[in-house]
């Protein structure tokens, strides 16, 4: 379980620290809550109809309404509004702005305590589905439909938006879920401050984004607080009397 544990995490620290990235490239010619909506209702549905077709039951009425809460809090608010900064500033920076404020992890943690599908998968897919209507909605409300051609987006911005599509949500939040239910919420946590350190290197080394001694800084105090994290963790497991036990949901093998 353990090597399972890392192998997730490192996805989640490799692929969603990559995806700050793709989003700058597929909002170039996408408008950002669209691209977004675009992102998770492909990725919600994927994932939706392949756990049906295996053979697992959709949520009930009363999952869906708490697939919705943890979908617009996650998607709408955080990765809607990391796309709508992107458009304006350097994906490195928005990393790092967002690597400071992981009170998102809230909406992940109230879905730890209400009811919902057994299946991890299924329960990504379903607050991937209700995040893209609720991101559709604001791009609509916020007039991004108006004047939008798709003659207009370039091969970039479609690769960028396969990679979030494939990378980004089929393996990202897969991993993010999982992670979710059989690990602590502390070691999960950490995603978010490895995260903005691979999406200044990439954007620096791919997109030629600045790379100055202040964002190099930042850098270094987002590194120390893993290592303070972690250790922390590891101290807790040694001396606590009764360690964390993560949550676990029973899982399909192609789970």
């Amino acid at each position: 379980m353990r090597t399972k544990i890392w192998t997730a995490l490192l996805a989640l620290y490799v692929v969603w620290g990559s995806t700050y990235l793709a989003i700058r490239f597929a909002v170039e010619t996408i408008p950002p809550f669209m691209s977004a909506g675009m992102r998770f209702l492909v990725s919600g549905l994927i994932l939706l109809v392949g756990r049906r077709a295996a053979g697992d039951a959709l949520p009930t009425r009363n999952q869906w309404k708490s697939l919705a809460v943890v979908g617009i809090l996650l998607l709408l608010g955080g990765n809607g509004m990391v796309a709508f900064a992107e458009a304006r500033i350097a994906s490195g920076v928005v990393a790092l702005i967002v690597g400071t404020v992981p009170l998102w992890l809230v909406g992940s943690i109230y879905s730890r305590s209400v009811d919902i599908p057994e299946s991890t998968l299924v329960v990504t897919g379903g607050e991937m589905l209700m995040g893209a209507i609720a991101l559709f909605i604001t791009s609509g409300l916020t007039g991004e439909w108006h004047g939008f051609s798709l003659g207009a987006v370039t091969i970039r911005s479609w690769l960028g938006l396969a990679y979030l599509i494939s990378f980004g949500s089929l393996i990202g939040f897969v991993s993010y879920g999982w992670l979710l239910h059989n690990a602590p919420v502390s070691l999960v946590a950490t995603y978010a401050y490895v995260n903005p350190l691979v999406a200044v290197l990439l954007g620096a080394l791919l997109a030629a984004e600045p790379l100055t001694g202040r964002i190099l800084v930042a850098s270094a105090i987002i590194i120390g607080s893993v290592i303070f994290i972690n250790s922390g963790h590891r101290a807790g497991s040694v001396h606590a009397p009764h360690p964390e036990k993560p949550v676990t949901v029973d899982q399909s093998p192609a789970d």
